[in-house]
């Protein structure tokens, strides 16, 4: 028993011995080395922190050098494509305002000889009006030949100004000039009642999130035909979205004059008369205001020009309110 147990011993103090041997052995195959400076891992500690990330970062992308290169190139294709975009955009609205402004000349000389010979029309009018006059004290060349007058029909008004501008609104609905075609065709409309056809050409633009002061005009305008449709119910909607926009505060006493009014044309008098009271409230504020203090107070000329007419919506609409009460 005293020999095996002294054998015991002697394997244990072998086992120690060779693993005090193994522990000490030197590591030098398992060492990682940079790919791309060749560093060996305790030559990588031996740096300060940023020579280290350095050196790791154009380790990581030597090695992953195709992924890449495969990156870089689709950021400069990205690019590429984004700027193409971006001119052929420009270019399609600067083609489009092109074939706007021609067709925007020829309306705007058709109207000015209408405007004109209106007012000759009305000057003529005045004279036999004038007190005083007597016929012999007319004289032969005050009497000019009138110039042609509107005929009420719009075919043989505008003629091919009118299809000019439905093309482009159909062409180039979300353009700059495809919105200002649609406002001045409105217009044309409008002049001689043709409100559905009005409201269908602003309805081809389609805007429902305005960004530009020109998507503002073009739901004013749409919103005021919806009116004149009877349409108060569809104007509501849009008016309550537009008087809540903070980028053209300046639009907001006019968005809440056409609110009261939608709620007017559906009776709901106690609504429309509040919406008037705010705009006569704000254009009182404003009118105290000097110039140069107004903006600062987020009040405009606009809040006064529209509060005089607020004032006299309210009247009417408390005749309206008082007939209704009278006649239940």
């Amino acid at each position: 028993m005293d020999k095996d147990k002294t054998n015991n011993q002697e394997n244990h103090s072998t086992n120690g011995s060779n693993t005090h041997h193994h522990s000490t052995a030197p590591h030098h195959s398992n060492h990682h080395k940079t790919e791309a400076f060749g560093l060996t891992e305790k030559e990588l500690n031996s740096k300060d922190e940023v020579q280290k990330r350095l050196t790791l970062t154009f380790d990581w992308l030597v090695a992953h050098k195709v992924f890449v290169v495969f990156l870089l190139g689709l950021f400069i294709l990205s690019g590429i494509g984004f700027i193409t975009y971006d001119k052929i955009k420009k270019d399609t609205e600067l083609k489009a305002q092109e074939k706007y402004f021609l067709v925007e000349k020829k309306y705007l000389e058709q109207k000015n000889i209408f405007d004109e010979a209106e007012r000759e029309k009305q000057a003529n009018e005045d004279k036999k009006k004038s007190a005083g006059k007597t016929k012999e004290d007319v004289k032969p060349e005050e009497t000019k030949p009138l110039k042609a007058l509107p005929t009420g029909d719009i075919e043989k008004d505008y003629g091919s100004i009118v299809k000019d501008f439905e093309d482009l609104v159909s062409a180039q609905p979300r353009s700059n000039a495809g919105k200002m075609a649609a406002i001045v065709l409105a217009d044309i409309y409008i002049d001689h009642n043709k409100f559905p056809e009005a409201l269908a050409s602003l309805n081809k633009l389609a805007i429902n999130d305005p960004k530009i002061l020109l998507d503002f005009f073009v739901l004013k305008k749409k919103v005021n035909v919806m009116l004149s449709l009877a349409q108060f119910s569809e104007a509501e909607k849009i008016l309550n979205t537009l008087i809540i926009q903070k980028k053209y505060s300046f639009l907001n006493s006019q968005f809440k004059l056409l609110l009261a009014l939608a709620y007017e044309g559906q009776k709901q008098w106690d609504k429309a008369e509040s919406q008037l009271q705010e705009i006569i409230a704000k254009g009182l504020e404003a009118e105290n205001f000097p110039p140069e203090e107004m903006m600062k107070k987020n009040r405009f000329s606009s809040d006064i020009s529209t509060y005089e007419q607020a004032q006299k919506y309210l009247l009417l609409l408390k005749t309206k309110k008082d007939t209704e009460k009278a006649g239940s």
